[in-house]
């Protein structure tokens, strides 16, 4: 008996041996697997916890963040309609849930509590509800590291399903998205739990896995449209279970499996369709039952997500092309590491080789994803996510496959049993290794680097100690590069209205009321148009009266994301004298290192010469001439580089 088929009997059996030296231990492979999976996952946590409070209390340091809180407030309102639905609602809701707990605390402390209460908390100061969507998103990526043990452990043992589960715990791209309070890892779980059900439904032929299955499969479309995907695994694995004879073995015991004569000609049960089909729809409700009451919404919101996102062309006018070669040529290669990557191709072709039925069930779901969302060349490397945990699987089964060959053929030339075993082993933790080497050191550069204060907090503490109070501040860029200045009252007044589209006057009223109470006036903010190259009220868009005292110019080698432009260049060449700048960065940090579409102000890649995360940014202040009245605003220092 091979050591292959010894691991197979295990995982199957209960009968306590996984390969020879586990055997001449005399050690229960079950307690071992609990005990390594219980270390992994708390590793996983570790790593996706270590961080978490970058960018903070800067509310927009990860795009989409603010959009997904104000979602849960909102569901947490008088009318419980988020009133938005270019993300479906569950994960909104899951967060709602999670704040409503926290409110419930704070009552017990004496903080106001009620949504009112969070309301007036997230405009004053984001940090805690930042926080808590954050740990939220961890917590759903360590989940998933745990799904992914119990679907390598179905496709080949447990040994496999704890290398499958410590691929997941330390690959770049889950680690780097799970600090994130967004959607994307949401939604990746409940795929993969639906995948997950979707194997063990082709295993034990029980209708209630496939109806589980496609239930996990609607909670996924409703954290994420796109994760419908998931349901070609559901169907594919009823489907080959059906064609099966009812008493052929399951998965985990033999490779493929026996058709019944005749059984092709046999047709599925309607029931069993329709209930499975009604499952994902209930799904679907479960996590977004808000369309009901909001259906025009819903719909005008959904069309457009789907429009822009899965078949969109350019995001603006970069163009870096499909999606189905640059998820393969950079979001992949850079988020898992080249070695994960070949050691997968090759675990995909043993799984074939060894267990087709099973294998085409795993595939599935990631060919579907890769093929929707090929076509669009709108690529954040955000939407190759959904591929890694089956990724993770196939490249456990490469190591495990490729240390039973060595195995087989030390055995063939009369190695000791015990030597075998030891073998295996050390070929397995060394091709570990090898696979985890480059993102593990990618991630623990990153979280290294998110524990840095970021540039938009450094600058905005600056500007609230150094500027004089009154003066006129310009911004350059979008959002997502302002420093965080939350003693303004416009700033926290506008993010209040932001969050509470439809509330009644009064209500929102007594929020700007408490705000102003709680921030004193500092500085009048406007922000330079492009298209007339002049200045404007941030909130109002009135054109000034008068150009800013001080310009904040924001930059960073995001090609969709410029903050000065060549007419703002000219002006503050020709008007302005730098006083400060905060470097973020080398000047030559080359731009392939970025995600390019996404508004987040890190690498994606390597983060060499790399100070913190954010923009660099430069402190102008206007040079005073003869014809201008009296200086409003005094120089607060020489020029510096910090």
């Amino acid at each position: 008996m091979n050591i292959r088929r010894a691991i197979e009997q295990d995982s199957t059996r209960g009968s306590g041996r996984s390969s020879a030296d586990l055997e001449n231990l005399k050690t229960n492979p079950r307690t071992l697997a609990a005990a390594a999976l219980s270390a992994i996952l708390v590793l996983a946590l570790v790593v996706r916890l270590v961080g978490i409070r970058f960018g903070l209390p800067c509310s927009e340091a990860r795009p989409d963040e603010t959009t997904v809180v104000q979602a849960a407030l909102q569901i947490g309102g008088k009318d419980f309609t988020p009133h938005f639905f270019n993300y479906p609602s569950l994960y909104p809701s899951l967060l709602a849930f999670s704040l409503m707990v926290y409110s419930v605390a704070g009552r017990l402390t004496g903080r106001p509590g009620g949504f009112a209460g969070l309301t007036r908390e997230f405009a004053v100061d984001p940090t805690n509800l930042l926080l808590i969507d954050r740990a939220l998103s961890a917590c759903l990526g360590v989940a998933t590291v745990w799904a992914v043990y119990a679907i390598g452990r179905r496709m080949a043992g447990r040994g496999v399903g704890i290398l499958s589960a410590l691929f997941l715990a330390l690959a770049y791209l889950h680690v780097r998205e799970s600090h994130f309070g967004t959607v994307d890892v949401p939604m990746t779980f409940f795929a993969t739990l639906a995948l997950l059900l979707a194997l063990k439904g082709y295993q034990d032929g029980r209708t209630s896995s496939f109806l589980a299955s496609a239930f996990c499969a609607g909670l996924a479309a409703s954290t994420k449209y796109n994760a419908i995907a998931v349901v070609a695994s559901t169907g594919l694995a009823y489907v080959l279970r059906r064609l099966e004879a009812p008493s052929s073995p399951a998965i985990g015991k033999e490779p493929g499996g026996t058709v019944a004569a005749g059984a092709l000609a046999a047709p599925a049960p309607v029931g069993e369709m329709l209930a499975t089909a009604f499952a994902l729809v209930a799904g679907f409700l479960v996590g977004t039952p808000y369309l009901f009451w909001d259906w025009k919404q819903f719909v005008r919101d959904s069309q457009l997500e789907v429009r822009e996102k899965m078949t969109g062309g350019p995001w603006g006018d970069l163009e870096l092309g499909a999606g189905w070669v640059r998820h393969l040529v950079f979001s992949l290669p850079e988020g898992l590491g080249l070695a994960m990557l070949a050691a997968a191709a090759v675990g995909s072709a043993i799984a074939l080789r060894r267990r087709p039925k099973a294998a085409l069930v795993l595939l599935a779901f990631p060919f579907f994803w890769w093929l929707g969302v090929g076509k669009s060349h709108t690529v954040f490397v955000r939407y190759a996510l959904p591929l890694v945990p089956p990724l993770c699987v196939l490249a456990a089964l490469a190591v495990d496959g490729i240390a039973a060959f060595l195995a087989d053929k030390w055995r063939a030339a009369d190695v000791p049993r015990s030597r075998r075993g030891a073998a295996y082993a050390c070929v397995a933790f060394g091709l570990a290794v090898a696979i985890l080497a480059v993102p593990a050191y990618r991630l623990v550069r990153f979280d290294a680097m998110l524990r840095q204060t970021d540039s938009r907090v450094v600058v905005g503490r600056w500007i609230e100690e150094n500027l004089p109070s009154g003066a006129t501040v310009g911004l350059s860029g979008y959002v997502y590069v302002r420093p965080s200045l939350w003693s303004v009252p416009a700033q926290v007044d506008a993010q209040i209205g932001r969050m509470h589209r439809g509330i009644s006057d009064e209500e929102l009223r007594a929020r700007r009321d408490y705000v102003a109470s709680h921030a004193p006036p500092a500085f009048h903010l406007l922000q330079f148009d492009e298209r007339s190259e002049a200045f404007a009220d941030l909130w109002t868009a009135l054109p000034a009266a008068s150009p800013p005292d001080y310009v904040v110019a924001a930059r960073y080698p995001l090609a969709a994301y410029i903050s000065v432009t060549p007419g703002l260049q000219a002006r503050l060449d020709r008007e302005y004298t730098l006083v400060r700048r905060f470097d973020s960065f080398a000047a030559d940090v080359p731009a392939e290192r970025f995600d390019q579409h996404d508004a987040f102000y890190l690498p994606y890649t390597s983060t060499r010469d790399v100070v913190r995360p954010g923009p660099t940014f430069e402190i102008y202040r206007r040079r005073v001439r003869a014809s201008d009245s009296a200086s409003t605003a005094p120089a607060p220092s020489a020029p510096a580089t910090k």
